[in-house]
Formats: C-alpha cells, sequence, structure tokens
C-alpha cells in the first residue's frame, strides 16, 4: 500500500490529501478494526514521514 501511494505524486503532482476507501463485503467487524487499526499505525505513520521527510 505504501508503495502504491508513494507513486501517486508522479501521475497527480504534489499530495495535499490522500483518501482511503475499504469495502469489507462479510468480513468480521472485528477483522475490519484490526485492518484499520494496522493502517493507522504502521501505513499511515510511513506515508507521514515520506511524504512531508517529517519523522
Amino acid at each position: 500500500m505504501v508503495e502504491k501511494v508513494m507513486k501517486f505524486p508522479e501521475h497527480f503532482g504534489t499530495l495535499r490529501r490522500v483518501l482511503f476507501g475499504f469495502d469489507f463485503g462479510g468480513m468480521p467487524e472485528s477483522r475490519v478494526h484490526n485492518v484499520l487499526d494496522v493502517v493507522g499505525s504502521e501505513v499511515l505513520s510511513v506515508l507521514r514521514t515520506e511524504l512531508t521527510g517529517v519523522a
């Protein structure tokens, strides 16, 4: 996911916002929460650092 988002500026220019959409059709709610937790804790922290250059 990080690699895909990092390529966005090549195609669309400078990023100000990225909107993520999730489709969890039929997935148990506990698993949905787990996925959102991982995205929030691991993916977004890397993207913030990479896209802003701030640790």
